[in-house]
């Protein structure tokens, strides 16, 4: 009797952990965001010399891929962040040159008092905010879904009045994005 005791408590606390594991690791991964800037910064300096964040025909995973170099684990630490293609570092801190691709629980890579909170998207403006509050963390911001589709509209919006380079295809992209998040 013991031993099935035995067996049974081990065989849930291997279901348990199993199960802790996979719902943790679903959650999005975050990136140290000023390793993030850190990145921009050694790419704008290496290759334009310029303001301008990286550009690949206006699209998120080819513009963010050429990052993959400046980070430890290349791409795969931007694999659920999306990219807003056209942006220089002196444009308005209120666009959003980078986001998480769905919200978190966590406003930053060492967040370790996520249970619990509500998910809200983690945002990188093309000026890193140096806020304070829980809205604030890391040169990045954590905002509700209202705010962060206005001002990622607004972001377009500013692409495209100002005919950034290859803003259709930057336009294009992130609008179908947000079209769904209004189903």
């Amino acid at each position: 009797m013991k031993k099935w005791i035995k067996v049974t408590a081990a065989g849930c606390v291997l279901l348990g952990s199993v199960v802790l594991t996979t719902w943790v690791g679903r959650r999005p991964h975050l990136t140290c965001h000023s390793a993030i800037f850190g990145s921009l910064e050694q790419w704008m300096l290496e290759t334009t010399n310029s303001d301008w964040y990286p550009n690949v025909e206006g699209r998120s995973l080819e513009s963010l891929a050429v990052l993959a170099p400046y980070l430890k684990d290349g791409r795969s630490e931007l694999r659920d962040y999306r990219y807003v293609p056209g942006l220089m570092s002196d444009d308005p801190k209120e666009l959003v040159l980078m986001y998480v691709k769905e919200p978190s629980r966590r406003s930053w890579h060492g967040d370790t008092r996520w249970f619990g909170k509500e998910k809200r998207w983690v945002v990188l403006s093309p000026q890193p905010w140096p806020g304070e509050g829980d809205r604030y963390s890391e040169a990045a911001e954590w905002i509700p879904t209202d705010e962060f589709t206005n001002r990622l509209a607004e972001t377009l919006r500013f692409l495209s009045e100002n005919a950034r380079p290859d803003w259709t295809n930057a336009v294009s992209e992130h609008l179908e994005f947000l079209r769904s998040l209004r189903k």
